[in-house]
């Protein structure tokens, strides 16, 4: 435990004789220690002790007891061994966080302001963590993010609500403290420790969660940050840095839109149909399609505590909450998105929202189908379809034999023939406008059928 620098200083207040020598025992050890030393921190309770034992004698006239007088104190020896060193100019080291405890105390009784400050601003915290000690560099935990933290809150104030009952309510002796013991486990902190210290952990994703755990509980923010998986890359046709994460992964804090806008080419929603001229039956053939270029500010992400600039935003959905339906006949395509993946992507996209004036309700359709009704493109996604990769995802559309019926989401009531496929995980960018969204998917595993589906279920 080393001393601030701006608050050490070479010369020793003479408040006791230093070449004087003193005798304290300290439980059963008998201690004898200089003037000097004494003065070093004070004043302190020995040197107003022997201070006031001095002038009792000058004023009796008695002559000087220097080494006769002992001062008995009914603490710990093993304790006051480091307080001894501390006196004579040693830096000391403290070994766990029961010694730390035990020594803050005393240092209290004893009223030694300087050890008492040297250990209030210690280069440590002293814990023990599921029954094992750990002494942990507060430089390691100060990291952007990191700081302030778990040990911040709960082990300083545990010490400086003693140190106020102590001095507020001035006992004989310093109420009894426990030290500070955590409920977690020290495998997964020394991993975390090892993290912190620039170590590379080789884990599964079981491990990886569990320390991401760890992490909020300690609210080591940063940590947690670069324990998330993330690819960063860089996207050569529209010259820009990509990074892609799970949904779940994501802050709202984080997400923004680019301020220059890109080109979206054939997506659904971006269409002009030309209408017949008179009404057709369900087997007419669909209006023709031009498909147009359209403008869209697409979301980007930038990770907090970790990154300075923000990257264009993939996010990854692993769960099958995601439905694409292909209205064969209005040639429209939309995703829907349910359950806990819709919530997430409301709460996580609410901000842009707000600020482009989209309202997510005018998304839902509650009357037909839960969660978010999107506008969704395809043209550019790499599209693997009951195990077999597409390569012509239009062609799906224009199938002749496509019998099934989907909701018609462009009038809002009615049914359409049209494709639905299930996606079983796809990634997405989400491109906003004034008042409108649009999902671009870039990759997904998608089924057809139940036949499908239960074919990519493993056995046990």
């Amino acid at each position: 435990m080393s001393e601030r620098g701006e608050q050490f200083s070479m010369e020793l207040p003479n408040v006791l004789p230093h070449e004087n020598m003193y005798l304290v025992q300290i439980g059963h050890k008998l201690f004898r220690i200089s003037g000097a030393s004494l003065s070093s921190d004070s004043p302190s309770y020995f040197t107003e002790y022997f201070r006031r034992r001095e002038e009792e004698r000058q004023r009796e006239g008695e002559e000087a007891r220097d080494g006769k007088d002992i001062l008995f104190i009914d603490r710990s020896p093993e304790v006051f061994e480091l307080i001894y060193s501390h006196l004579q100019g040693y830096c000391i080291t403290v070994r766990d966080e029961l010694q730390y405890t035990m020594l803050f105390a005393d240092a209290m009784y004893y009223s030694l302001p300087r050890l008492r400050d040297m250990l209030k601003h210690s280069e440590y915290y002293y814990t023990c963590i599921g029954g094992t000690s750990f002494k942990i560099p507060k430089d390691l935990l100060s990291a952007r993010g990191n700081s302030p933290n778990y040990f911040d809150v709960a082990v300083d104030s545990l010490y400086t609500g003693l140190e106020q009952v102590y001095l507020s309510r001035k006992p004989i002796r310093p109420p009894p403290q426990s030290p500070p013991y955590v409920a977690r486990s020290p495998a997964l902190f020394s991993d975390i420790i090892a993290l912190l210290n620039g170590a590379e952990i080789t884990m599964d994703d079981r491990k990886r969660n569990s320390l991401l755990k760890e992490c909020r509980f300690y609210h080591f923010l940063n940590l947690e940050q670069r324990l998330l998986k993330a690819e960063i890359g860089y996207d050569p046709f529209y010259k820009s840095e990509l990074i892609t994460m799970q949904i779940n992964d994501l802050s709202p804090k984080g997400v923004g839109v680019k301020a220059k806008s890109e080109k979206v080419a054939g997506c659904q929603g971006q269409e002009q149909e030309e209408q017949p001229a008179t009404d057709s039956s369900q087997d007419a053939p669909p209006p023709k399609r031009q498909r147009l270029c359209t403008e869209w500010h697409i979301c980007s992400y930038m990770r907090p505590y970790l990154d300075a600039t923000p990257r264009d935003l993939i996010f990854q959905i692993s769960a099958m909450d995601c439905i694409i339906y292909f209205n064969k006949r209005k040639k429209t395509i939309h995703v829907n998105i349910r359950g806990d993946t819709a919530a997430r992507f409301a709460s996580l996209f609410a901000g842009v929202m707000q600020q482009y004036g989209v309202s997510l309700d005018s998304y839902r359709d509650p009357a037909l189908i839960d969660g978010l009704i999107i506008p969704c493109c395809v043209s550019v996604c790499d599209l693997t379809l009951n195990g077999i990769k597409c390569t012509n995802i239009c062609s799906l559309i224009d199938e002749s034999k496509i019998t099934e019926k989907i909701p018609d989401f462009t009038r809002g009531d009615g049914s359409v023939p049209g494709i639905k496929l299930v996606l079983l995980k796809s990634m997405w960018r989400l491109g906003v406008k004034e008042g409108e969204i649009i999902l671009v998917c870039i990759r997904s595993e998608a089924v057809t059928g139940v036949n499908e589906f239960h074919h990519n279920i493993k056995y046990l």
